[in-house]
């Protein structure tokens, strides 16, 4: 299975989308997987814009034959959700995603029930964040840990379909 990495710092998934094609699909990756949208939620781009944008880039990659892992957005803590009423529309965000995956036979990764605090707050265990928005090291040991179980599936489906072939 070969694999690139286009991460962007700070980026839109307007921006993520428009240059989907030649960081992605050039890439010769098996797979893509897609976390964005938080940094849209700060700007206030609405949920429906940027499940668009993640429906684009996941379809473009599925029509290219490469498998396609969505993630849910993380949560934010109080600081960013006071500027921007996230703590409503991040759940709702990580919902439509979630069908998005569903409707569309994609890979899920849900960070977002992982990286909580443990109350009903909807606040991130901050223990697994830099500044309540990004994650540290012991956050992304978290999000591996959500996403090496997709890897293994993949893993073995590649397998089993190189040995049919």
């Amino acid at each position: 299975m070969s694999s690139a990495s286009a991460r962007l710092g700070w980026c839109l998934s307007q921006l993520m989308l428009s240059r989907f094609d030649s960081t992605v699909l050039t890439s010769g990756a098996d797979l893509v997987v897609i976390l964005g949208g938080i940094n849209d939620i700060g700007q206030g781009f609405s949920v429906d814009s940027i499940v668009a944008n993640i429906a684009t880039m996941a379809q473009r990659a599925d029509e290219a034959g490469i498998r396609v892992v969505l993630c849910s957005v993380m949560p934010a803590d109080t600081y960013y959700t006071q500027l921007v009423d996230a703590q409503s529309t991040i759940p709702l965000l990580t919902e439509k995603i979630l069908a998005l995956a569903q409707q569309n036979g994609y890979l899920y990764a849900d960070y977002y029930d992982e990286m909580l605090d443990g109350t009903d707050d909807g606040l991130p265990n901050m223990a697994l964040f830099k500044h309540g928005l990004h994650p540290n090291a012991a956050g992304y040991e978290v999000m591996w840990g959500v996403l090496q179980p997709l890897f293994g599936g993949i893993l073995g489906a590649a397998s089993r379909r190189s040995v049919a072939d």
